[in-house]
């Protein structure tokens, strides 16, 4: 998804980057950061591209017909795009080894800019990078050459090794307010009430909610919470959901009853999230009711468990255990394995 305008929560760092640029004083390597699926990519694509842009609009946005824009049209057909000036390592998997950190950045910043414009070396989901890639990039970001710039995109910087934050400039991209989100999302063409149910299953990230909506990731979520009740109420084990909703992307793409790809948009800290307020909205029906404080403590209990576990899948990545720990937490919320009434 190109913006054709930038959204009013990234206007500010827009208008920054692009003054620095014309300045020039723009960071050779940018580490930003915000909540995943709040437009941080989208951001990056549409700041990059613009600079690239023989013809760019007045705000600086690519024109999308200039030999340049054509030569990289998003960072969602990036295996297909040729552009000399523009890398960008996108992967699927739950890491960036050093060969492929090598291969599409060590060996881009050795070679000149084709273009009278900077090269962009960008790197999406930067915390996926093992230590040894973090420490093949080390010396490119601390000696880089001339008109060469690094984005570096995340939403769980403390994965990154201190040496790599330290030679990175931060910058931090906010979550919009509720509000500001959903009349965003309707003048993309959502009704207030499909605005709503998208922006709870992203966990509140707008561009990630307008994704979900328009290319069936709905249906996955409701998919998800339907095998979960299965879970709850004794008819699947958990240990089966675990393995079912922890399929790669590559495993995706091969299944008759998904969509291509929709997992590899489906990051596990955000299916996480659904477990949590899955509970979250149990026990706030659960305390319309008379409840004693002795269930009331484990609702809690259980749900300060739930909380951890995706604590833990940001420290220490262990997607198909952490997604059987989730449930395992969710059952000990009281009265939450009832059988369904018919």
């Amino acid at each position: 998804m190109s913006w054709s305008q930038i959204p009013a929560w990234a206007q500010p760092l827009w208008q920054q980057w692009r003054d620095c640029y014309q300045e020039e004083r723009l960071p050779h390597a940018i580490l930003l950061v915000g909540s995943a699926g709040n437009g941080k990519r989208e951001l990056v694509e549409a700041f990059v591209r613009g600079i690239q842009c023989r013809e760019s609009t007045e705000p600086g946005l690519p024109c999308e017909q200039c030999p340049s824009c054509l030569q990289f049209t998003s960072f969602r057909a990036v295996e297909e795009n040729a552009h000399p000036d523009i890398e960008w390592l996108r992967v699927s998997g739950y890491s960036i080894g050093i060969d492929e950190v090598r291969e599409h950045i060590i060996a881009r910043v050795l070679k000149k800019a084709n273009y009278d414009r900077n090269k962009f070396l960008i790197i999406e989901n930067a915390q996926r990078m093992t230590p040894p890639a973090m420490n093949a990039l080390l010396k490119s970001l601390e000696e880089p050459p001339a008109m060469t710039n690094f984005f570096l995109i995340t939403h769980q910087p403390h994965r990154l090794l201190p040496t790599i934050r330290s030679r990175c400039q931060r910058y931090v991209l906010p979550t919009p307010s509720h509000e500001t989100s959903l009349e965003w999302l309707c003048e993309h063409s959502l009704d207030r009430g499909e605005a709503e149910q998208a922006l709870r299953a992203a966990d509140g990230t707008p561009v990630r909610a307008l994704q979900m909506q328009s290319n069936g990731q709905m249906e996955f979520r409701h998919q998800f919470e339907k095998d979960l009740e299965q879970v709850l109420h004794g008819k699947k084990l958990e240990t089966s959901f675990s393995q079912n909703w922890n399929i790669t992307p590559s495993a995706a793409s091969k299944s008759k009853n998904l969509t291509e790809g929709i997992f590899e948009e489906i990051p596990m800290d955000l299916r996480l999230s659904w477990i949590i307020q899955y509970g979250v909205e149990f026990i706030r029906e659960m305390v319309k009711k008379p409840v004693s404080g002795m269930e009331m403590l484990r609702a809690m209990k259980a749900y300060r468990e739930l909380l951890l576990v995706r604590e833990y899948e940001a420290v220490i990545p262990a997607p198909q255990l952490n997604l059987e720990l989730a449930c395992l937490a969710l059952m000990k919320i009281p009265g939450i394995r009832q059988p369904v009434n018919q």
